[in-house]
């Protein structure tokens, strides 16, 4: 009895703890929809990904720059000792100031359009990839919320268990009491009734930390609370595969490299630029005078660069071999997700249907055993163990039905149903 009251006051001990520490940390009810909209907006992954689509747009615009005409004033400002003279001319001032304006206007410059055209390719594909990344955490999300549900749904079990202990401890006491039952009776159901107690206490730690992970999940500094079961509908053989975001990304990667590779000809192709400069001397010298312009147009043709362009073509060439091998792969592995999915789903629909019928008759063993040992044909040895088998096939039914909803979430996830 004393190992009875110890073990009732750590329970009670652990019991109160946390539900101190989930008094300071309020739980946030959420419906499932929610949930993923809150993770796509929050997660730090989607963070990560936006910050590299606006990293890449910076890199486009420093590639477009060199494509657009330039502007740029120029100053110059010089104090000589002393005037210099030609005879009793001054040549050039003690002060002078030099001030000039340069417009520089590419006309023809093929290997600027072509990085800005590259530049413009890896944004589009950054975009895709957030959106892939966006994919990721949904998934992540969805797994999270219906962990919540199967942990919910085994405190109901387990709290049901400890109820039916507690009826069997207070029935066997009445029983020793009454000169009818035995302490050995009492004593095992009293231990039951503290195993009940130790599950239950485990199953909401559990709880507790699925609820913190789905937080955490969807950016929040709060346990979150799953309120809905989803719906998670499966209707007929989902979306193309190539829309899958993920799917997307490697394939717009395919199509910017191949673009690439295909435009290795502008690392050829000559250089055309005008330039045209207004200026303003003072004081005036033998060669400028005080204000005027001049114009150029410069003609840049690449004849040898040591081997430069073939190896950026070799290169571009390698990567875009890598790009359509990676393509590919992922496509296969769609495919199988695909088949997977729904094997599971039409398997673990079987299974649920077992694991009711499974409840439905551990049930009636219970009540059975009961009956009998309410008459004295039997021992709380048979009640006890057809009440842990009555236990065990409801968790194994939330078990299964947890599994048909995330072969669900999966099958919307693979299938380019659920973005």
């Amino acid at each position: 009895m004393k190992s009875r009251a110890w073990c009732t006051v750590a329970l009670g001990a652990v019991l109160f703890f946390a539900g101190e520490a989930r008094a300071e940390a309020p739980r946030e009810q959420m419906t499932f929809g929610r949930a993923l909209t809150l993770a796509r907006a929050r997660n730090v992954s989607v963070a990560v990904a936006e910050a590299d689509v606006a990293r890449a747009e910076g890199l486009m615009k420093q590639a477009r720059a060199a494509a657009f005409p330039t502007l740029t004033g120029n100053g110059t400002y010089t104090r000589l000792d002393n005037d210099r003279l030609v005879g009793d001319r001054v040549a050039q001032g003690a002060d002078s100031l030099a001030l000039n304006l340069n417009v520089t206007v590419p006309i023809l410059a093929a290997s600027r359009w072509g990085a800005w055209k590259r530049a413009e390719d890896t944004v589009d594909v950054a975009r895709f990839q957030k959106r892939a990344e966006e994919r990721g955490v949904v998934l992540a999300a969805g797994r999270a919320y219906l962990a919540v549900l199967l942990q919910k749904k085994a405190i109901v079990v387990a709290e049901r268990a400890r109820d039916v202990a507690k009826n069997h401890l207070a029935f066997a006491d009445a029983r020793e009491k009454g000169g009818v039952g035995t302490r050995l009776e009492s004593v095992r159901a009293a231990q039951e009734v503290e195993s009940t107690e130790t599950q239950l206490a485990q199953t909401r730690i559990s709880l507790v930390r699925t609820e913190e992970a789905l937080g955490t999940t969807l950016g929040l500094d709060h346990p979150v609370d799953a309120v809905e079961e989803p719906a998670l509908e499966v209707r007929g053989a989902g979306d193309d595969l190539a829309q899958r975001p993920d799917l997307r990304a490697q394939q717009r990667d395919v199509d910017a490299k191949e673009r690439a590779t295909h435009d290795a000809f502008r690392d050829y192709v000559p250089n055309l630029s005008a330039s045209f400069q207004p200026f303003y001397q003072n004081p005036p010298t033998l060669t400028l005078p005080e204000t005027g312009w001049q114009a150029q147009l410069v003609l840049s043709v690449p004849l040898f660069d040591g081997g430069l362009r073939y190896g950026q073509q070799d290169e571009r060439k390698a990567l875009l071999v890598q790009a359509r091998a990676r393509y590919e792969d992922a496509l296969r592995r769609a495919r199988s997700e695909v088949r997977v999915a729904e094997t599971a789903i039409e398997e673990s629909s079987k299974v649920v249907e077992r694991a009711r019928a499974s409840v439905t008759l551990a049930r009636e063993a219970a009540s059975l055993a009961q009956i009998a040992y309410t008459r004295g044909a039997s021992t709380n040895l048979e009640l006890v163990d057809a009440d842990r088998r009555a236990r065990d096939a409801e968790s194994q039914l939330a078990l299964a039905e947890d599994t048909v909803r995330q072969a669900r979430l999966e099958w919307l996830l693979v299938t380019g149903a659920l973005k």
